[in-house]
């Protein structure tokens, strides 16, 4: 067994690897193969549909999807666990 800050800082990259963030997908989101916009779409997620943030690159975040896994803009999802939001404006107007 190892200790010490090597040990820790092993256990810590290990746990960021093995974890998902939950999210939501904001709108119909296709998802790539790689995270370039020209990379081969792999699957299609609907909108509302609950994904795992499996990894990070820049603007762009590598979803699982059921049995589906592929990359898209980190805009096309909402962190956490929460329902998407519907379309439309956020706010209304009391008469």
């Amino acid at each position: 067994r190892q200790s010490g800050v090597g040990a820790l800082i092993r256990r810590f990259f290990w746990s960021a690897l093995c974890s998902a963030e939950p999210a939501v997908t904001v709108r119909q989101v296709g998802l790539k193969q790689q995270p370039a916009g020209d990379a081969k779409a792999v699957a299609t997620v609907a909108a509302g549909t609950a994904v795992d943030v499996v990894k990070r690159e820049g603007a762009w975040v590598q979803l699982k999807a059921g049995s589906d896994t592929g990359w898209t803009k980190l805009f096309d999802v909402k962190m956490g666990t929460g329902a998407a939001a519907p379309p439309g404006p956020s706010w209304s107007v009391n008469p």
